[in-house]
């Protein structure tokens, strides 16, 4: 089997550092500000005794967005700068992180650490899958903003696309459709730095599908899909696996059976309570630790 390992994932290990830049420098750099706008911010400054940033907002140089947003910099908050490029809106921990939305999210992770014991010096290896009975449930959405607030601690957090029946996440993320990924390392056609970097979380890195198979469920069958995943148990915090609905196929509960721990996803007033129940059932027999069930109203 081809090693999967994350792209500079050794070099990335203490990006969980501060950002020692300047509130100004961040800025500056952001927002593209010319050296005549930096020095009118400044002489503004000087004249008021305001900070760089609260200068630039009264000149309308910045928002009060762009302040906090720098200020989330330098305490390791990352979230997306709305000067940055686009990224889907169903990532809410990203576009709004001080939404309720966004709060649930971190809500959840607390509960998610308190199951896990993983407080800060036990957090290594954790492979979580996120199941769900019926597509448009939002597993994907939850297992997309869950990884986001786990990447936000500083941990280092890899988002796996098991889902090779309707895959999302390079569409999430905006990764390249000619990136290979998971489908092409079971079947032994990838090279080694599968995992995609994300530009605008230091920690989070994403294992995409890659070309939808048609057997994915003999794919994560073989014995290259367990060895996989004890590989990235082995190099990151969490490991978060996106996995195909149940009423689509069984693949679910094979790669639950890998991964030891599950989430479930039921969507508010959709799903039947006989589906749900199957569902755990198949768990059950297959061994797998149900964590909880997340109940998606989004």
């Amino acid at each position: 089997m081809n090693q999967i390992t994350s792209s500079s994932a050794e070099k990335r290990r203490g990006t969980h550092a501060v950002d020692e830049r300047s509130i100004g420098n961040i800025i500056t750099q952001a927002k593209q500000l010319s050296p005549e706008q930096v020095n009118a911010i400044l002489a503004h400054q000087g004249a008021t005794g305001k900070r760089f940033g609260e200068a630039a907002v009264e000149l309308g140089l910045a928002s009060p967005q762009d302040v906090i947003w720098a200020l989330s910099q330098q305490y390791n908050y990352p979230y997306r700068n709305a000067a940055a490029r686009s990224v889907s809106d169903e990532l809410v921990v990203a576009n709004a992180p001080f939404s309720d939305h966004a709060e649930r999210f971190r809500n959840l992770r607390s509960q998610l650490l308190i199951k896990l014991g993983a407080d800060a010096g036990a957090r290594h290896g954790h492979v979580i899958a996120l199941l769900s009975a019926d597509r448009g449930d939002g597993k994907t959405f939850i297992a997309a903003n869950l990884a986001i607030t786990l990447a936000q601690l500083g941990g280092r957090v890899a988002l796996v696309d098991a889902d090779m029946r309707n895959a999302r996440m390079q569409e999430l993320f905006e990764i390249s459709d000619r990136q290979t990924g998971l489908s092409e390392a079971l079947n032994g056609r990838a090279e080694a730095g599968l995992c995609v970097p994300s530009p605008e979380f230091a920690n989070l890195f994403v294992l995409p599908s890659g070309v939808i198979p048609p057997n994915p469920q003999e794919l994560v069958e073989r014995p290259t899909f367990a060895l996989l995943l004890n590989d990235l148990r082995n190099k990151f915090d969490f490991v978060i696996v996106d996995t195909p609905a149940a009423d689509v196929g069984i693949d679910c509960v094979s790669i639950a059976a890998k991964c030891q721990n599950v989430l479930m996803v039921v969507r508010a007033g959709a799903n039947s309570t006989k589906t749900v129940k199957q569902l755990a059932q198949y768990c059950s027999r297959a061994r797998v630790e149900i964590l909880g069930t997340v109940l998606n109203d989004y």
